[in-house]
């Protein structure tokens, strides 16, 4: 594998939030389908390296949410044309060259956008980019078995965390309140595109990834994979990488998860 050091770093990280609210004590959301969208961001940024690491050359944001409502407030949750919209997006910087990023975005982020895109076409292309783009915590689930939390990870690499008063859970019933709360939501959507680009950003420079787990303690991952972009800059492993990887031993798990549960929804 020849990886150029000096090589810039195109990524484009991108985040969702749903509409549905998932009530307390259901572990499988997808049970609760179509679970709607009701806004998302893509953080993208170009890095050149330097004797420090890698310093920002170019960075920008987009926020996707659905139109403005008479009573000043955004619409409930994206129609299928404001997904295709960030969908051609992502597509279009994936041709251009950019490493899409994500944190689950097999699991979660890639399968429910396919599905609010309401288009066929469209699903395929986002089955075929799902498998192209790095999903930093499937990354770390193919050779682990688990996965930390993004709070967790970016805790270990001592970046920015998320944006205080909000959650994944909180945000549906947020967003279904007034225009105030709806851009709290819209604020830490970015914030976690933003953090997920960074948390990559620095796996790039320190070649592995650090966490806190659930009881206060650091642990330390270093990738066996890499990969190569077209520029020739070091990457994670994409998805399609990732599942190819000799699956990790997990017997000491009382109820390890399957890769299919990530993955299963690509061959639907």
């Amino acid at each position: 594998m020849n990886i150029d050091e000096h090589a810039n770093v195109r990524y484009a990280a991108f985040d969702i939030e749903i509409a549905r609210e998932i009530p307390d004590g259901v572990d499988d959301w997808a049970t609760l389908r179509p679970l709607g969208i009701s806004c998302a961001a893509i953080h993208r940024a170009v890095l050149k390296p330097n004797d420090h690491g890698l310093a920002v050359d170019y960075e920008s944001a987009r926020i996707y949410h659905g139109a403005e409502q008479p009573e000043g407030r955004y619409a409930n949750q994206m129609t299928p044309r404001h997904c295709q919209e960030m969908a051609h997006h992502l597509l279009s910087l994936d041709a251009l060259g950019y490493i899409v990023v994500s944190y689950n975005g097999l699991g979660f982020d890639f399968d429910v956008l396919a599905e609010e895109c309401q288009s066929q076409s469209m699903s395929q292309s986002l089955r075929y980019l799902t498998q192209r783009h790095v999903d930093i915590a499937f990354a770390f689930f193919a050779e682990k078995g688990y996965m930390p939390s993004l709070a967790n990870a970016c805790a270990g690499m001592g970046i920015e965390g998320k944006t205080e008063g909000v959650s994944g859970s909180k945000a549906p019933e947020m967003w279904a309140g007034d225009i105030e709360q709806q851009n709290k939501v819209l604020e830490y959507v970015l914030q976690d595109a933003r953090i997920t680009g960074h948390l990559y950003e620095k796996v790039l420079e320190r070649k592995r990834l650090r966490w806190i787990t659930r009881s206060g303690k650091a642990r330390s991952w270093r990738p066996t994979r890499w990969g190569v972009t077209v520029d020739g800059s070091r990457r994670l492993a994409t998805v399609a990488e990732a599942l190819e990887l000799p699956e990790p031993d997990t017997s000491w798990m009382t109820d390890p998860w399957p890769r299919t549960k990530f993955s299963a929804w690509l061959e639907d």
